[in-house]
């Protein structure tokens, strides 16, 4: 298995060669063209995936044959993870990540692409507008969260009036803070129709989950527990369908509060 491993992978143009390939069969001006080299500096390589059976040339072009389709049907997972993690490697790397159910941690990839959003010491308490914007565009909200912005009861109030549905789970520790010190504003979001509220009665291993529209946005904390000032965000590819299944996994272990 080695060899064939070491045949794909230690040379990134026979590996983009075969992902080309998978769409179809090809001609050659046209995988020079998509892999920017020349027909030249490309035929030495197709000559070694047709020699091991994973290329076969038709006319003046190329396809993938039954045992290149298989290879390449195993390496699209690993390299989809790749280009994910890649995208803010370091940031993911240092951040702790055992909170998300194993099933969706195995299916990280599927949210796309992702940025990190840093912010500066003044804008630590700001709203993050976007993830509001995606808000009203789709008419939910779902969050996660161990912590509340200060001035909640008028943003989930704004949201509400603007016809956006409010999905929230929150900590054990912050239920109580928020009834201890927040106590009329907790009443008046409890009140609101269009806020679905959930007692989580345990701790997070997170600081926040915010989901609305195709986009994620996460506030974690580092590998030693502490949390930054830093926050990444995932759009398109399937975060909708990943993110409510993950609301889904807390919310069936935590009690509506009516």
């Amino acid at each position: 298995m080695k060899p064939l491993m070491d045949l794909i992978f230690a040379s990134e143009k026979r590996m983009n060669l075969l992902l080309i390939l998978y769409d179809g069969r090809k001609e050659i001006t046209a995988l020079t063209e998509s892999l920017d080299t020349t027909r030249t500096a490309l035929l030495p390589q197709m000559k070694i995936l047709n020699e091991k059976h994973l290329i076969r040339r038709v006319d003046d072009s190329y396809e993938l044959t039954t045992l290149g389709k298989l290879i390449v049907d195993r390496m699209l997972p690993l390299t989809e993870m790749a280009t994910l993690l890649s995208c803010e490697w370091d940031y993911l790397g240092t951040h702790y990540l055992d909170f998300i159910p194993p099933d969706l941690l195995r299916r990280i990839d599927e949210l796309g692409e992702c940025y990190v959003v840093e912010t500066t010491l003044p804008e630590l308490f700001d709203v993050n507008e976007e993830m509001l914007q995606k808000a009203r565009e789709s008419k939910f909200y779902y969050e996660v969260t161990s912590s509340i912005h200060p001035h909640f009861g008028k943003i989930f109030s704004e949201l509400t009036a603007e016809g956006v549905n409010i999905s929230l789970i929150i900590s054990r520790s912050l239920h109580e803070k928020l009834i201890k010190d927040n106590r009329e504003e907790f009443q008046a979001i409890l009140g609101n129709s269009g806020i679905t509220l959930y007692v989580y009665p345990g701790s997070f291993e997170f600081i926040s989950f915010t989901l609305a529209d195709h986009t994620i946005l996460l506030r974690l904390l580092t590998q030693e527990g502490y949390y930054d000032n830093k926050q990444i965000m995932f759009a398109k590819g399937n975060a909708h369908q990943w993110g409510e299944e993950f609301f889904e996994y807390y919310k069936a272990r935590s009690e509506r509060i009516r």
